[in-house]
C-alpha cells in the first residue's frame, strides 16, 4: 500500500508527494524545504510588487523626481500608469542640465540636436524652466538660431545658461518676447551685447534678477610678468614680454537709452547680480548703473582697467546690500576703496588685487569685516607681505570658506594660526607664496576638516612638503601644482599623494617638466576617480598615456600639449579605452598624426572640444569625419589639413 504525505506549500496551497520513487523521509524533508524556500521567494516578490502598485499617484510622482532624466525615461517604458504619471508632473521636467545628457551621447557634440531632440519634446516644451547648458572650455556652444528656437518653444522658462555668442540683439528680441517669465540670464561668450538689448531686457522682464555677461570664473592659469613681478591671466597675454590686453567690450550702457532703460525699466527694481568681466565699465557707468540698480546684492567686474576708488566709493552709496564683489586685475585700487568697503555692512565676498594695496590698509580693513569675510581672493599683488603681517591676516578671518592669496611670505607660525582660525576653509589657493613648511601644512589639512580643494600654483614644492600634503590630504579632490618650482616637484611627489589621496578627482600638473611616466602609473592605480588630469609640457610618453586609458577610465578631461614624446599609438591607445572625453589637448605633439584623431573622436561620442595642430576642413570625404560641429578642432600651428592640403 502506497504511503502518501500531505505537503503544505505556498499561500494555503497542497500538494500531494509519492514515496514511489523509494526516496527516503529525509530526502522528502529536503525536497519540502527546497519547495518551500522557492515559494517565499515568490511570495515576497508577489508582496513587493504589490507594494508598488499600491503606492498612490502623488507618492510616485515624489519619487520619480529624485530620478535622472535617463531613469524617468525608463521608467515610462514600464507601463501606461507610469507613463502617465511621469508625463503629467511637470515638477519632473522643469529643468534640463548638461549632466542629463549620457556623457557617451553624441548630444553632447550637437546643441542643435539638443534642442530638436530634447527640447523639442512635449512635455520638456511645455513645463522646462531651468536651462543649465553652459560648461567651461567652449563646450558645446549655442548659435543664435538655436537660442532662438529654444525662445519659441519653451516660454516657461526662468533660467537660461548656455555657451553663446550673439552676432546682434535679434535673438535678445526673441528672448524677451517669448520668454517673459525670466530671471536668470547667462552667457558665457557674450561680445555683442549693447545698449538695445539692455533695452528689452528691461521693457519686457519683470523678474530679471541675474545678468551674466561674460565668462564668471576668474582665470586659472596666470604667467609672470617679469616687469612688474606679479602674475597675470594667461589668457589676456598678447605674446608680448609681460604686455596684458583686456578684453574690453565697450557697447554696453554707452548711450542714452541705456540710462533710460535703468531709470524707466524693471531692472531697477528686480536685478540683484550683475555679472560683466571683461566690460570696460567705467567710473561714470558705474553711477549710472548703481543709482538705478539699488538691490544689488552680487556685481563682477573683473578685468576691468577704468574702475578706481571713486567707483568702489559709488558701489558703497548706491548698493546698501551688497554681498559680493569682484574687482578681479582691477589695478587702479588702493586703500582708499578698502577703507569705503566697511561700509558695506553685508558684504562677505570679495576678489580685489593687491597692486597698490599695502600691508597696513589691508590689516585695518580686516580687522573691520574680517570676521563676515567667507570668500577672499587676493590675486595678483606687488607686494611680498612678509610673515608677521600674513599672521595677522589670518588671524582676522575666523569663518573663510575660500582663501586666494599671493606674494605672501608664509612661516609655520602663520600656517599654524591658519589651522586654529580658519576652521571652515574649503578652497585654498596659495599663488607664488614661499616659506611653507612641512609642519604647518600637516596642521591645516588635519585641523581643516572641510578642506577639499588647495593649489600652489608657482609656488615652491620639494619632495618633503609633496610628501606632507600627500600623508595628511586624504579627504582632498582637487590638487592644483601648475607651473610649481619644477627642479624639485618630481614624480616622488607624485606618486606619494596618488598612494594616499585616492579621493583626487582633479589634478593639474601644468608645466611640471620633471613628470614622467611614472607619476601617470602612480595617477591610475591610486586614483581611478580621476575625472581632469593637465599634464601639459611633461615627459609623458605613450606608455604613460596607456597607463591613464586603462586606470582613469571615467577621465573628462586631458591636456598633454607640448608632451613630444607622445605619438598616434598612445592616441589610439586612449580612443580604444576612454569613452568618456570631452575635452582633449595635444598641441605641439608633432608625431600625433590626424588619423589617430579621428579615431579618437569616433570612439568619443561627447567629445567636444579637440585641440591640436590639425585643421578640420570639408574638403574631401576623409575630412568631413571630424567636422567642426563635432570636434571643435583648434589650429595652434599650421592652416592646412593633412590630407587635402587646404
Amino acid at each position: 500500500m502506497n504511503e502518501l504525505q500531505t505537503i503544505a506549500v505556498g499561500r494555503g496551497s497542497k500538494r500531494k508527494a509519492s514515496r514511489e520513487d523509494g526516496r527516503s523521509l529525509n530526502e522528502e524533508a529536503k525536497f519540502c524545504k527546497k519547495v518551500n524556500a522557492a515559494d517565499a521567494n515568490e511570495k515576497n516578490t508577489f508582496v513587493s510588487v504589490s507594494l508598488i502598485h499600491s503606492l498612490s499617484n502623488d507618492m510616485l510622482s515624489v519619487i520619480f523626481g529624485y530620478f535622472t532624466k535617463k531613469e524617468v525615461i525608463s521608467c515610462m517604458r514600464v507601463c501606461r500608469r507610469w507613463r502617465d504619471i511621469i508625463y503629467n508632473t511637470p515638477s519632473i521636467w522643469r529643468s534640463f542640465k548638461w549632466t542629463d545628457i549620457r556623457e557617451t551621447s553624441t548630444l553632447r557634440k550637437s546643441p542643435s540636436e539638443i534642442v530638436e531632440k530634447v527640447l523639442g519634446l512635449y512635455y520638456f516644451r511645455e513645463h522646462v524652466q531651468d536651462i543649465d547648458i553652459d560648461q567651461k572650455g567652449d563646450a558645446c556652444t549655442f548659435a543664435d538660431s538655436d537660442i532662438r528656437h529654444v525662445a519659441e518653444r519653451c516660454k516657461q522658462l526662468q533660467v537660461l545658461k548656455v555657451n553663446n555668442s550673439f552676432d546682434d540683439d535679434k535673438t535678445l528680441d526673441s528672448l524677451t518676447t517669448h520668454c517673459q517669465y525670466l530671471k536668470h540670464l547667462a552667457f558665457r561668450h557674450t561680445t555683442c551685447f549693447s545698449d538695445v538689448g539692455l533695452t528689452y531686457l528691461s521693457q519686457r522682464l519683470r523678474n530679471m534678477q541675474v545678468l551674466a555677461l561674460g565668462d564668471n570664473e576668474e582665470a586659472d592659469e596666470y604667467y609672470r610678468d617679469s616687469k612688474k613681478n606679479v602674475l597675470v591671466p594667461l589668457q589676456t597675454r598678447d605674446g608680448g614680454d609681460g604686455d596684458r590686453i583686456v578684453c574690453c567690450r565697450e557697447n554696453l550702457f554707452t548711450t542714452s537709452s541705456a540710462q533710460s532703460a535703468l531709470q524707466n525699466g524693471f531692472l531697477s527694481t528686480s536685478l540683484q547680480q550683475l555679472i560683466l568681466p571683461g566690460y570696460d565699465i567705467s567710473n561714470s557707468q558705474l553711477d549710472m548703473i548703481t543709482k538705478y540698480c539699488t538691490n544689488l546684492t552680487n556685481l563682477k567686474l573683473a578685468d576691468n582697467s577704468s574702475i578706481s576708488d571713486e567707483g568702489v566709493a559709488v558701489i558703497v552709496k548706491h548698493c546698501p546690500k551688497l554681498r559680493e564683489l569682484d574687482l578681479h586685475f582691477n589695478l587702479n585700487i588702493t586703500d582708499k576703496s578698502l577703507e569705503a568697503l566697511t561700509g558695506c555692512s553685508s558684504l562677505s565676498k570679495l576678489s580685489i588685487s593687491l597692486h597698490g594695496i599695502t600691508a597696513t590698509g589691508l590689516e585695518t580693513f580686516l580687522s573691520q569685516t574680517g570676521s563676515q569675510m567667507e570668500l577672499l581672493h587676493m590675486i595678483p599683488g606687488n607686494n611680498a607681505f612678509k610673515a608677521h603681517t600674513v599672521v595677522n591676516i589670518i588671524s582676522l578671518l575666523p569663518n573663510v570658506v575660500d582663501l586666494k592669496v599671493s606674494f605672501f611670505r608664509f612661516s609655520n607660525e602663520a600656517l599654524t594660526t591658519m589651522a586654529d582660525t580658519c576652521s571652515k576653509l574649503q578652497k585654498l589657493c596659495l599663488h607664488a607664496c614661499s616659506g611653507l613648511t612641512p609642519g604647518g601644512l600637516k596642521l591645516v589639512l588635519r585641523r581643516c576638516t572641510q578642506l577639499y580643494d588647495v593649489a600652489f600654483n608657482f609656488s615652491y614644492i620639494n619632495e618633503e612638503l609633496g610628501c606632507s600634503i600627500a600623508e595628511n590630504g586624504h579627504a582632498l579632490i582637487a590638487i592644483n601644482f601648475a607651473e610649481a618650482d619644477d627642479q624639485y616637484l618630481t614624480d616622488e611627489v607624485i606618486c606619494s599623494i596618488s598612494k594616499h589621496c585616492h579621493t583626487l578627482q582633479r589634478v593639474d600638473l601644468c608645466k611640471c617638466s620633471l613628470i614622467t611616466d611614472k607619476s601617470a602609473l602612480a595617477l591610475a592605480v591610486g586614483c581611478p576617480n580621476l575625472l581632469e588630469l593637465d599634464m601639459n609640457e611633461s615627459k609623458i610618453t605613450d606608455l604613460g598615456l596607456s597607463y591613464l586609458a586603462n586606470g582613469c577610465k571615467n577621465l573628462h578631461k586631458l591636456d598633454i600639449s607640448h608632451c613630444v614624446d607622445v605619438t598616434s599609438e598612445g592616441i589610439r591607445c586612449l580612443a580604444r579605452s576612454n569613452q568618456k572625453l570631452w575635452f582633449f589637448s595635444c598641441i605641439g605633439c608633432d608625431r600625433v598624426s590626424y588619423q589617430s584623431l579621428v579615431e579618437l573622436d569616433r570612439s568619443c561620442p561627447s567629445l567636444v572640444k579637440l585641440s591640436s595642430k590639425w585643421t578640420i576642413c570639408d574638403h574631401s570625404d576623409f575630412c568631413q569625419q571630424v567636422t567642426m560641429s563635432s570636434a571643435d578642432v583648434c589650429s595652434m600651428e599650421t592652416k592646412k589639413c593633412v590630407t587635402c592640403n587646404n
